[in-house]
């Protein structure tokens, strides 16, 4: 009998398509362990009429993964927070930053963002409004020191969340 030209070709096809398998099935666990981070914009805390917490989650998907907040009275006017680690772990953390400078009694807006190797991604937004700062006044003398039987003048400042059109 003679031999089938056709047999050498099955087997080659046979290990290409075993070959091509195995080789999926190594890169599959590869390529699933790091992913974009995940991300949940969480709540403003310790707020105060300049300053605030910003709070929220981020998972690195087994990445290293950095994180920082976008906030401003709108949300084009936009600053950014310092960029802080949050590490490369498996599960979700709770994420913090202080921000500060802000205006009395302004609303503002906020989301998380968070990158890694795998890409961006960007938490929903957010907002709170800072406080009314209180209402507060200083004054100076002018001569300071005043001379015994002397006269002065006072000059001040009054400062604070509707401190216009205020006597004092």
């Amino acid at each position: 009998m003679g031999r089938n030209v056709f047999d050498g070709r099955s087997t080659l096809l046979k290990l290409t398509m075993l070959f091509a398998v195995l080789l999926a099935l190594l890169l599959a666990p590869a390529a699933a362990q790091a992913a974009r981070p995940g991300v949940t914009t969480g709540g403003a805390s310790n707020v105060t009429f300049n300053s605030a917490a910003l709070g929220g989650r981020v998972d690195p998907n087994r990445a290293e993964t950095t994180y920082f907040f976008q906030y401003g009275p709108t949300r084009v006017a936009l600053t950014n927070s310092p960029t802080l680690s949050a590490g490369a772990g498996r599960r979700s953390r709770a994420v913090i930053i202080g921000i500060a400078g802000l205006a009395p009694f302004t609303r503002y807006h906020y989301r998380l963002v968070a990158q890694n190797a795998d890409g961006t991604s960007i938490g929903g937004w957010r907002r709170f409004t800072t406080r009314r700062q209180p209402l507060g006044v200083s004054l100076a003398a002018n001569p300071n020191p005043i001379a015994p039987g002397g006269s002065t003048t006072l000059g001040g400042q009054l400062t604070g969340t509707n401190n216009a059109g205020r006597d004092v």
